[in-house]
């Protein structure tokens, strides 16, 4: 099967995309202007990230109130636990979709490494679950995810060039479609600017990789790589309908942080939390605070 070149060129304004030797993949699901299917070109068979990406000027950031009550994480050992229950993991057959807000104090510089969620067993040889780590790199920031399943599939994807500002307000975004194609997203809330969502990437992993960790999902200072900073409104989203529901829902994310998304079904909506005490989310995973 021939490559599937992909540029990604966004400005402020626009989203242009221009493709070379498009696969069937691509030519049955491409919508111009669909951030969902954009996140996902890449080469089938190759598990190759394809992306170009563009830094945002510095900006003061926006008002906590924007995403709804954050937590302030000032000192190692503090963090969230959300319990682990069924409907948190993603499913066979379900698209789903994972965002976080944070604002951190700094970002990583160096050998850094940030933490910014985990669901993870580092007990098993498998070691399966979900893990997202900030880290930097020569011309920005990267966001390295984790994807593993129980039976040894998955390994670590890794997103280059990710638009971030320190002290200010942005939301990471992992998204799976039919189980092979793994993307990320990001916002970030400037003043006096229209929020907007922005493609980082995407993988074709060549196989469904379903994460099936019965760890509980942490958020905060914890591991090595301690965050520091606020942490907002947090949302596990999945169905069969995520996928094609993926913009209308990243973009109501993007203008209301701390409100569940209207375009999805309560069903579709597994957790959410906007002040880490009620979760509004059909998984009723219990919140624990711990070291506030």
């Amino acid at each position: 099967m021939g490559k599937t070149l992909v540029t990604v060129v966004q400005t402020q304004d626009s989203l242009f995309v221009r493709l070379k030797g498009l696969s069937p993949f691509v030519k049955s699901s491409i919508v111009i202007g669909s951030l969902f299917v954009v996140s996902f070109l890449a080469p089938l068979g190759g598990g190759y990230l394809l992306h170009q990406f563009w830094a945002t000027e510095p900006s003061a950031s926006v008002e906590d109130e924007q995403v709804g009550t954050p937590l302030s994480v000032r000192a190692g050992r503090a963090f969230v636990r959300i319990a682990h229950q069924e409907g948190l993991n993603p499913e066979p057959t379900k698209d789903f979709l994972l965002t976080a807000w944070y604002r951190p104090r700094e970002l990583p510089s160096g050998k850094d490494r940030v933490t910014l969620f985990t669901k993870h067993n580092d007990n098993s040889r498998a070691k399966e679950g979900i893990t997202a780590v900030l880290t930097a790199e020569s011309e920005g920031y990267k966001v390295s995810v984790s994807w593993k399943d129980k039976s040894g599939k998955g390994r670590l994807y890794q997103f280059s060039n990710v638009p971030l500002i320190a002290q200010t307000w942005f939301m990471i975004g992992v998204s799976l479609h039919e189980g092979r194609y793994l993307g990320l997203h990001t916002v970030t809330l400037l003043p006096g600017r229209k929020p907007e969502v922005k493609l980082v990437g995407g993988y074709d992993m060549t196989v469904e990789i379903y994460p099936d960790s019965t760890n509980d999902l942490i958020f905060g200072a914890q591991r090595s790589g301690q965050f520091r900073g606020q942490i907002g409104p947090v949302g596990i989203f999945q169905g069969k309908r995520i996928g094609q529901e993926l913009t209308k829902t990243l973009k109501f994310i993007a203008a209301e942080p701390s409100a569940v998304p209207e375009n999805l079904t309560a069903k579709e909506v597994r957790f959410f939390t906007a002040d880490f005490v009620q979760n509004k989310g059909l998984v009723k995973a219990v919140i624990t605070k711990e070291g506030f």
